[in-house]
């Protein structure tokens, strides 16, 4: 690996340049002395502003280097330069998370990027790493265009006038808020909530206690036609529309019950337990897919909607197969029907051990 540059890294720091010599020998063709240049000299640069940046310009750059055109290479040099200029900490951090950006996204969304970027580091430091740890999940589950409205969220957020104590919040809870949702829905949710943005920052902390107590059902359009008849009535009656989005007033709720095709596991579950303890006369719990243990919860495919075992019978935390909330009710309540039946029945008492027992070939044969 013939480079001026790497052999000055070699004599600055040797544990690096052996670190960036086995990452790139790893690459699936030979890496051009060019790049192998490039990068060492990128290296060394942020080396000289402080040790830890030079360890995420590395790594950073070996991420990169054959995995994308040189324009973007040339984009994260920029960058670098650009983050560098602040102070090692935000250096570190565009080194370590603009990769994800380059990798999964088109120039689009690097625009997008770099205006939210600018927005939160306006308010500190403080505000960086949280927001954009949860954008590079976005775009390593291939969720691009929810990273787009992600970054539009943190853009319209970060460039309003915060306070310290409001920056700081939004640092925290911008991040769940994109990674909450379910990924059908989490585009219309960020569109929505980039809606709220527009009008009052100080609504969103309401538009989220509303996700969580229901709004979250809604699909995007329906969603959007919520918050839209809220943000109506902000400039006369802003408590109006701070009740209205965090559904604690009757005519929102009317209005949610209205556009809710979906069922929520929280909104069946007494209504369920209450038709399983009249047919069974078991205590038998009825749980949300969510609570299974994580084996279990993997194993289970996309179509399954009904389980259970010797304590509870599990549906899914959400059931939204027809266009209306009345015949997803019905659904839910068919699939307890049908799993209660084998508990009633006793089928679920059959007990495949000592079933065993009494064919040792059946259980010779299948190695039992």
């Amino acid at each position: 690996m013939s480079s001026e540059s790497f052999e000055t890294l070699q004599r600055v720091n040797p544990g690096l340049a052996a670190s960036i010599a086995a990452a790139l020998a790893e690459k699936p063709a030979p890496v051009a002395p060019s790049l192998v240049e490039w990068m060492a000299a990128e290296t060394l640069w942020a080396l000289s502003v402080e040790d830890s940046f030079g360890q995420a310009v590395a790594a950073g750059c070996a991420e990169l280097i054959g995995a994308v055109a040189p324009d973007r290479l040339d984009a994260y040099r920029g960058c670098l330069r650009e983050a560098g200029r602040q102070g090692a900490t935000q250096g570190a951090i565009m080194a370590e998370f603009l990769p994800p950006v380059l990798l999964h996204g088109d120039a689009d969304l690097l625009r997008r990027f770099r205006l939210a970027w600018a927005a939160m580091a306006g308010k500190g430091t403080y505000a960086l790493r949280a927001p954009i740890k949860a954008l590079g999940r976005l775009l390593e589950s291939g969720e691009a265009a929810a990273a787009a409205a992600y970054l539009d969220v943190l853009a319209a957020a970060f460039g309003r006038d915060l306070t310290y104590d409001e920056a700081r919040h939004f640092a925290a809870v911008l991040p769940r808020a994109a990674l909450s949702p379910a990924p059908p829905r989490r585009c219309g949710q960020l569109a929505a909530l980039g809606r709220v943005l527009g009008v009052d920052h100080r609504l969103v902390e309401r538009f989220l206690t509303g996700l969580s107590k229901g709004l979250a059902l809604l699909g995007g359009e329906a969603l959007m036609a919520f918050v839209d008849s809220a943000l109506q009535k902000h400039s006369a009656h802003p408590d109006l529309t701070a009740r209205w989005l965090a559904l604690e007033s009757r005519t929102s709720q009317e209005a949610f019950a209205g556009l809710q095709v979906r069922v929520g596991f929280a909104q069946v579950q007494d209504r369920l337990r209450r038709y399983l303890q009249a047919r069974t006369g078991r205590a038998l719990a009825i749980r949300p897919f969510s609570a299974l243990p994580t084996p279990y919860a993997s194993a289970i495919g996309e179509e399954r909607m009904v389980l259970s075992d010797g304590e509870a019978i599990y549906v899914p935390d959400e059931i939204g197969r027809f266009e209306t909330q009345a015949a997803n009710l019905a659904l839910a309540t068919a699939l307890v029907r049908l799993e209660a039946s084998f508990h009633e029945f006793g089928t679920i008492d059959f007990d495949l051990e000592k079933a065993m027992d009494g064919h040792p070939s059946v259980r010779a044969r299948f190695d039992l």
